[in-house]
């Protein structure tokens, strides 16, 4: 790299001038060095290959695409991004034509580095150092032909991005947007003028090679999820890689990629978890991605012994720092030192000959192995030394260590990450990004070859995207996940895996929906009357047709969300009972007198008197009831209404009047209280809420205007060639789509 230096030589009285911050778009740094006498730089060309993107997210705003549709634009549907390719390294640019109306753009353009506001899609940083040796058998920077992944802000278009700064690389993108193809090669002496150039017709027959795809599969078995903050909203789970799992997006494939809805209940201290229970909820996305198991193969083997020699070398400094005998320590050192021997002498992916490896690929794999040679040998000489000290010995593994994480990387990975997002209705929140290789199942004979938590349990700290993320201690929830990613074909190490905990159960699921205009119908519902549980997508329940080699093993059934099975009190210690009076008159400035309802709760929903209130199994009043004046009220803790909004002050013209009543009680004996059975939703299974978007809840109150019940049905293989997926027809437009059953692991 470069360092800027801006020097200033003043004399006395001088005022020092303004020193201009960051380095300007019109810097030529190389035009400016400043090198000891005598040194000369050779002239090199960076010759970057763009060929293509894909999947590459809508930048303009949606309401333009509906606009098109009323005007006229036929099938022709524009897909809202002009995308074009730049290329910079040390103050120099280049850049692709654009691409107008596509978002799987094909440049097949060869950049060589000499580029009103445009929006940004995605940044990549290809680090120098990783794709180039500077020793004396080193190479200049080569990539490719390979895909490379671009992050940044949620795939949304929004006028307004907040996270717009994760799409120029500055923090960690929360979100896949699109990748490209792309090579660079690096000409020494090349005095060429930069310049942009098509590429000839045999690079891009040449790299078709490298774009041939195998089936993957995407798995997870959700375990818990705590520490979450206080939501009015269900809160789902949404498992991604690329742009597969999207549930956002409609220009994605259908796929089981969420968990059900389900509201947030109190853990007793400070957070909320969901109530899973023995039923851990599971998705699945299938996906297209390049074979790269010979690079992901090499890395996760030098990853997985750089893992145990590093847990060994741990022990060996705890050990120390116990003081434990010198014998003990030494024991423990030859263990690790015959681990390693053993480590090193596992056989590596070759890639000569391989018809697409790359040119990086051969250069890393003969530094590699060169590496390993080396600690061979001296992890040899080490074992056979008689003067070995403690000392000696951990500072030798030290070296080792380092010099394994030294070689264990790979530039070339053209899987996408894995994003795991917490969903608040349609509102992403929180994320966790995961490399597809630490998961990514090997069917390679050394189980090292697989990657480090590949089908194991993890505890997964999720953070807030943008800078929200800096603060360390704001957890906005911890997830317990078990994730497992391999080709299709080898699904059944997946459920291997799962059959030792529970059974897997695979159903359909509709909502019914209703909204109250005086009586409780459908006519004139703003969704279907059975749809998804966002109500789009019209599901009517004599329209499931059993997928290809499944079937249903029973008739539909009523199962409403679990959550709301829980009291209100469910993990608390102290719990504030209350409810309100209620008064009115018929006539302003008349005499108040009692409401038809006296007793209500504050969704206007008739509860027992104060005196019919029964105290809870395992509990104990800590007071009695009082009124609660520690709110806008008056001095005998009235508030007052016409209609709407309360106020503390009486007028004449107010013909409603509440107070709110207080008791507290505290819990005395929580094994009496658990005993407690749930609370039951009503016999029909309906839950209500204010609006669809709001939390639902069983009991009907006056500000409920909408309901909904949930139906599921099983689904049992018969001869499964694929994950089920069903297909309904749109008659009014004359078009279909697909809708993903849910999963869920019943724990033993």
């Amino acid at each position: 790299g470069y360092l800027k230096i801006c020097a200033m030589v003043l004399g006395v009285g001088d005022e020092a001038p303004n020193i201009p911050a960051g380095i300007s778009d019109a810097d030529d740094m190389e035009a400016n060095l400043l090198q000891p006498a005598g040194m000369q730089l050779r002239s090199a060309t960076f010759s970057l290959k763009v060929y293509r993107a894909e999947d590459l997210p809508r930048m303009d705003v949606g309401f333009l695409q509906g606009l098109k549709k009323v005007f006229g634009g036929g099938d022709d549907q524009k897909e809202l991004v002009d995308p074009y390719f730049k290329f910079s390294y040390a103050g120099r640019k280049a850049k692709t034509r654009v691409e107008y109306g596509s978002d799987n753009p094909e440049w097949k353009q060869n950049l060589k580095d000499s580029a009103g506001k445009n929006d940004s899609i995605g940044t990549y940083f290809l680090n120098v150092s990783n794709i180039s040796s500077n020793n004396e058998e080193g190479f200049p920077p080569t990539f490719g032909p390979c895909y490379i992944n671009f992050y940044g802000s949620p795939r949304e278009f929004t006028s307004v991005d907040e996270y717009e700064d994760l799409n120029e690389g500055n923090g960690e993108g929360c979100a896949y947007r699109g990748r490209a193809l792309v090579e660079l090669a690096t000409n020494i002496d090349d005095d060429k003028d930069a310049s942009v150039a098509d590429l000839e017709e045999e690079d891009c027959d040449r790299v078709k090679l490298y774009m041939r795809t195998r089936k993957y599969a995407l798995h997870a078995a959700f375990h818990e999820a705590t520490m979450i903050k206080d939501t009015d909203c269900p809160i789902e789970f949404e498992v991604s890689i690329g742009n597969n799992g999207n549930k956002l997006d409609d220009q994605v494939p259908t796929s089981s990629s969420t968990t059900p809805p389900t509201n947030a209940i109190f853990d007793g201290n400070y957070y909320h978890y969901l109530p899973w229970n023995k039923s851990k909820p599971c998705i699945t996305v299938l996906s297209d991605w390049e074979d790269i198991s010979k690079r992901t193969d090499n890395l996760n083997m030098l990853l997985n012994i750089t893992d145990r020699l590093e847990k060994s070398l741990n022990e060996i400094r705890l050990q120390i720092k116990r003081q434990l005998p010198e014998e003990e320590i030494m024991t423990e050192i030859k263990s690790t030192i015959g681990t390693l021997k053993i480590d090193l002498s596992k056989s590596f992916q070759p890639m000569n000959g391989k018809s697409t490896s790359t040119i990086l690929d051969r250069k890393m794999h003969e530094i590699r192995l060169a590496e390993v040679a080396y600690l061979k040998s001296a992890v040899q000489e080490l074992e056979l030394s008689n003067t070995l000290t403690v000392t000696q010995a951990v500072e030798e593994i030290e070296n080792y260590t380092q010099r394994l994480k030294d070689i264990a990387y790979e530039p070339q990975i053209s899987l996408p990450d894995v994003v795991i997002w917490m969903l608040y209705g349609e509102k992403r929140v929180a994320y966790y990004r995961i490399p597809a290789y630490e998961i990514l199942y090997s069917s390679n004979f050394d189980p090292d070859a697989t990657g480090r938590y590949c089908g194991k349990v993890q505890t997964l700290n999720l953070k807030y995207p943008g800078k929200k993320a800096d603060k360390k201690w704001n957890i906005p929830c911890q997830l317990r996940v078990q994730l497992w990613l391999g080709l299709a074909k080898e699904n059944s190490k997946w459920t291997e895996m799962l059959s030792g905990m529970g059974d897997l159960s695979i159903f359909a699921e509709t909502y019914e929906n209703q909204h109250n205009i005086a009586v409780w119908t459908t006519k004139g519902l703003s969704r279907p009357k059975f749809s998804d549980d966002k109500g789009e997508l019209a599901l009517d329940k004599e329209n499931f047709i059993e997928p290809q080699g499944w079937i249903f093993e029973n008739d539909w059934f009523l199962s409403p969300e679990i959550s709301n099975q829980y009291e209100n009190d469910t993990g608390r210690k102290f719990y504030l009972e209350d409810m309100f009076e209620n008064e009115y008159r018929t006539i302003p400035g008349a005499k108040w007198q009692p409401a038809k309802e006296v007793w209500t709760n504050e969704a206007k929903q008739k509860v027992p008197s104060k005196e019919e209130v029964v105290l809870p199994k395992g509990w104990i009043w800590e007071s009695d009831w009082k009124i609660d004046c520690d709110r806008a009220v008056d001095e005998d803790g009235w508030e007052y209404t016409l209609q709407g909004g309360y106020v503390p002050v009486e007028k004449n013209y107010h013909l409603e009047r509440r107070r709110r009543w207080v008791r507290r009680r505290r819990l005395k004996d929580a094994s009496a209280a658990k005993k407690k059975k749930p609370k039951s939703s009503s016999t029909e299974g309906w839950q209500y809420a204010s609006s669809f978007s709001s939390k639902f809840h069983p009991k009907s109150s006056l500000t409920d205007f909408v309901r909904r019940r949930r139906w599921i049905r099983k689904l049992k293989a018969a001869k499964p060639s694929s994950p089920p997926v069903f297909i309904f027809t749109d008659e009014k437009h004359k078009t279909e789509y697909t809708f993903a059953p849910r999963m869920s692991l019943n724990m033993k």
